[in-house]
Formats: structure tokens, sequence, C-alpha cells
């Protein structure tokens, strides 16, 4: 796993120590962090190939041009799966960031009920 950066180390760092609170933030944020895109690039790979599938029941013309549409194919569906897993990506920095916020203004808000 990566080193932990500036921000999720300072949050780690105000919980009490061997908190289950602390175990679990932990958790997610090694979760969202080392997060690789592989879930969501095999959905959109699935999705695109079921729309091959159909394109190629619905708009078959013969082997008209047979062989440049399984070239485009095929191109749709390596893109698709690549989107895929720079969505999934994408995704988990968002929730990783949304988690570190919400933490860093529940620490705010305690810090000025305790003044």
């Amino acid at each position: 796993m990566r080193k932990l950066n500036y921000r999720e180390k300072m949050l780690l760092d105000n919980l009490p120590d061997e908190s289950e609170e602390k175990m679990l933030l932990a958790e997610k944020i090694r979760k969202y962090r080392t997060e690789c895109g592989c879930s969501m690039g095999a959905k959109f790979l699935s999705a695109a190939i079921v729309a091959v599938v159909l394109y190629f029941v619905i708009f078959s013309h013969g082997q008209k041009d047979l062989m440049w549409n399984g070239v485009f194919c095929l191109l749709f569906i390596f893109i698709s799966a690549g989107l895929g897993k720079l969505t999934g990506i994408g995704i988990a920095r968002l929730r990783l960031g949304i988690l570190l916020r919400s933490y860093k203004n529940r620490e705010r808000l305690i810090n000025t009920s305790l003044l």
C-alpha cells in the first residue's frame, strides 16, 4: 500500500489509538486508495459486449464490411473497458475525498463545541 498522505495521517492521528472507529476509517482509506477500477471495468466490458452483440444481431448486413465492423467493435470494447477502469478509480478517489472531508468537518464541529 502507498503511504498515507498528510491529510489522511493527520486525521488518523487525531483519533484515539486502538479505537474501532480508527480501524474502520483506516480500512476505508486503504480500500479507496488501492482501488484499481477492475470491477467497474468489467461492468463496462460486459455492457460493451452486449452492445456489440445487439449491434450485429440488429444491424447485420451479411458479409458487407464485416471486417471493418469487427475492428470497430473490438476497438469499442477495448475503449469501454479502459473507460470503466478510469471511472472506477475516479469514483474511489471521490469517495475518499468525501470521507476525509466529512471526518474533517466532524472533527472541526467537535473542537468548536468544546471551546
